[in-house]
């Protein structure tokens, strides 16, 4: 499949071929309708947040390796599904909660895993929706959305 890979900072987008990952157990594979280009993709490509006062802090301090494919904000359709998934069909329309945690700090404990210690957020710590298809590591990071157009302009 086709994705846009941020390889470094200051890096052009590099369209590649990657390999297509089969889901297992809880995961989901969404075919990509649409994504969202979000200030924190750009700073993703930058390498890091101006702090001000000289001060940089850089994304791979943060835990962020690359090369990755950008896109947090992401609506499609389910391609794939894991043997443990359920609620979820194949051809579901859903959009993607990207604020994923570790599941064991006490941010994550107390159900707000966008607060995680060490986060894995989709699109930023693990490949995200700039690509043909992203690879979902539960299904409970999901949202149908049936009757929504994500490209609608008139919203």
């Amino acid at each position: 499949m086709k994705a846009a890979r941020i390889t470094g900072p200051n890096e052009p987008l590099q369209i590649v071929e990657i390999e297509s990952q089969k889901p297992n157990e809880n995961q989901v594979v969404i075919k990509v309708k649409s994504t969202g280009v979000c200030h924190s993709d750009l700073h993703l490509w930058e390498g890091g947040y101006d702090l001000g006062d000289g001060k940089f802090m850089k994304v791979t301090d943060r835990g962020v390796k690359y090369p990755v494919t950008p896109g947090h904000e992401i609506v499609g359709t389910i391609m794939e599904i894991g043997e443990g998934v359920t609620g979820f069909s194949q051809g579901d329309f859903v959009l993607v909660y990207p604020w994923q945690g570790c599941g064991e700090c006490p941010g994550c404990k107390d159900k707000n895993e966008n607060l995680c210690d060490a986060p894995r957020s989709i699109g930023i710590f693990q490949d995200g929706g700039y690509a043909d298809a992203v690879l979902i590591p539960h299904y409970k990071y999901l949202a149908k959305i049936e009757g929504v157009d994500p490209d609608d302009t008139n919203c």
